[in-house]
């Protein structure tokens, strides 16, 4: 297994009295202005797409948002946010200035230690759920994801864990606050390709990619995506710790009907017969951060919610001359084998769902595709595939997560 870690830069994630972090007077949002070199020059477009947020800004700009007994902050709210939504007071502490005054606190607490009505009190999961609940029945009228979510059967609610440090805290977040209250997302990419021989070296010939389905049902709708790919799941554990090769095997066999072997990680899909066919060998290869603001391409529910991303990376080298899969789901309209110079078109075109762009720009960097002798900003690329994040469990998922 190959792993590609790039040094996190610390910033603080302490329980109050918190230190007051060092603030630059930069606009939040990055904007994508033109260098002087020519388009067809770089591919660093993809890198500003994706990383929308300036990470400079955030501690000013931004509400810290935490939760009680939780010693991290937990998500990062934008001011318009703040002011929007109808915090309730009996379950959100809201706090614009330090207990003396003077000096902006800027925080928004979960409080989990409110005592049932039969006495004792809640679970610290069930004191979120219950807080949740609370917030999207105060301000469904003002976020319509909050009212469509709560309009579905329990059973199909889509909710998110929240990724902390201490991974025994079992905590979750519903889907459609995730991006308002700015909580990290963690998800694994699969890259699938093949090679051909070329002066003497094996070569990246074909790409697999997914078009993502249309319709205002989906986000991104009509973009490119990688065939594999997936949030991590609360149930993708081993021994109780995170296990993104659980997500990927999950995502494997409902996305592309991939069965992946867990101690050995060979693949298999199926042929034309139905039966069991090798297609190669899966490997955990990088990972990329990135810090986002969600545009108009993610569709109206999405837009303007945040999030700062960590994705974990694997590839997966066709050696099977008949695959040929095709999507299982219906967020997915079809395959496509592109060749590489078609995907580095799709790139400059924007045609890649932001975070999945980066990940196959990742790609293309690992495999010798861009480089330093063919685009004028390659360490500029290198270095922002892995943006620093202010958040502790970015700085440690290493230690945190298990498995391959």
């Amino acid at each position: 297994m190959a792993s590609t870690m790039t040094a996190q830069q610390s910033f603080p994630a302490t329980a109050s009295p918190r230190k007051r972090p060092f603030l630059c007077p930069e606009l939040i949002f990055q904007k994508h202005i033109s260098t002087s070199a020519p388009i067809m020059d770089t591919l660093y477009r993809v890198i500003e797409r994706g990383n929308k947020v300036d990470i400079r800004t955030v501690y000013k700009d931004m509400w810290k948002f935490y939760i009680e007994d939780v010693n991290e902050v937990v998500g990062f709210i934008r001011d318009d946010v703040q002011k929007q939504m109808d915090w309730g007071p009996r379950f959100l502490h809201v706090q614009d200035k330090g207990d003396w005054g003077g000096f902006d606190m800027r925080e928004i607490t979960l409080m989990t230690s409110i005592p049932r009505f039969e006495g004792g009190k809640y679970p610290p999961a069930e004191a979120c759920q219950n807080t949740f609940m609370q917030l999207f029945a105060e301000n469904r009228n003002h976020f319509p994801g909050m009212d469509r979510w709560l309009n579905k059967d329990e059973s199909v609610r889509e909710t998110s864990p929240i990724h902390l440090s201490d991974p025994g805290m079992g905590l979750s977040i519903p889907l459609p606050v995730r991006g308002l209250l700015g909580v990290v997302t963690v998800g694994v990419h699969l890259n699938v390709y093949k090679v051909k021989r070329e002066g003497g070296k094996d070569m990246v010939d074909r790409i697999w990619v997914s078009h993502r389905a249309s319709g205002s049902d989906f986000s991104y709708p009509g973009m490119l995506d990688q065939i594999v790919a997936g949030g991590v799941d609360c149930r993708d554990e081993i021994d109780g710790r995170l296990a993104p090769c659980k997500t990927l095997i999950r995502e494997a066999e409902e996305e592309a009907g991939f069965t992946v072997d867990f101690k050995s990680r060979q693949v298999f899909c199926s042929d034309q017969a139905g039966n069991p066919m090798l297609i190669g060998s899966v490997e955990r290869v990088s990972d990329i951060t990135f810090y986002d603001c969600k545009d108009s391409s993610a569709g109206d529910i999405d837009k303007n919610h945040l999030e700062p991303g960590l994705r974990i990376v694997y590839d997966l080298k066709i050696t099977e001359p008949r695959f040929n899969p095709q999507g299982r789901e219906p967020g997915i309209e079809r395959f496509e084998a592109m060749s590489v110079p078609q995907v580095k078109e799709s790139l400059r075109a924007d045609r890649w769902k932001p975070n999945c762009g980066l990940v196959m720009l990742d790609f293309m960097v690992r495999h010798g595709i861009v480089t330093r002798a063919n685009d004028s900003r390659f360490n500029d690329i290198k270095k922002d595939l892995h943006r620093p994040l202010p958040f502790k469990f970015i700085s440690e998922y290493e230690k945190i997560i298990k498995g391959w």
